[in-house]
């Protein structure tokens, strides 16, 4: 993880960890910037505060690392108005371990591949909560169904 640090610090890159992150087709570089201004987002007082604070909060470190990821995720699109969700996905996982690390070294909670990869089901499984509209309610931009009127109408009902 040093060398994440390193890398939102300045220029010093190192090739492998550049890799390592998957970025939109026909974006490379994307990629990395996204994953430079969240390391800057996790690495402000204010946010590692109140991230430090989640952790403290939630037992379980899986939930914990997910829902300080999530806080992470929000503050990255509200910066970038408008930023979807897909160009963020790529550089998740470095996200996850980087508020893995920095709870880690408060000694707040250990951190595993295993538990890294259940927080990163627990966003997914809220992604796609969020993705599909409550029964009952038309998906955004959708308009309802036109409704008969006149003697129609009367006839059916309406």
């Amino acid at each position: 993880m040093a060398g994440l640090i390193q890398q939102a610090q300045g220029p010093t890159q190192e090739p492998v960890e550049q890799a390592a992150v998957q970025a939109p087709q026909g974006r490379p570089d994307i990629a990395q910037r996204v994953l430079v201004a969240a390391l800057k987002i996790i690495h402000s007082p204010r946010i590692t505060e109140k991230l430090l604070r989640i952790m403290r909060t939630i037992e379980n470190p899986a939930a914990a690392i997910a829902q300080a990821a999530v806080i992470v995720m929000k503050a990255l699109m509200s910066k970038a108005r408008g930023m979807p969700k897909e160009i963020i996905l790529p550089v998740l996982g470095k996200i996850m371990e980087e508020v893995a690390q920095v709870g880690t070294a408060a000694k707040i909670l250990t951190a595993s591949p295993e538990i890294l990869k259940q927080a990163e089901q627990i966003i997914i499984a809220q992604m796609q909560k969020q993705a599909q509209p409550e029964q009952g309610q038309m998906p955004q931009g959708q308009m309802p169904p036109p409704q008969p009127q006149g003697l129609i109408g009367q006839q059916m009902g309406v």
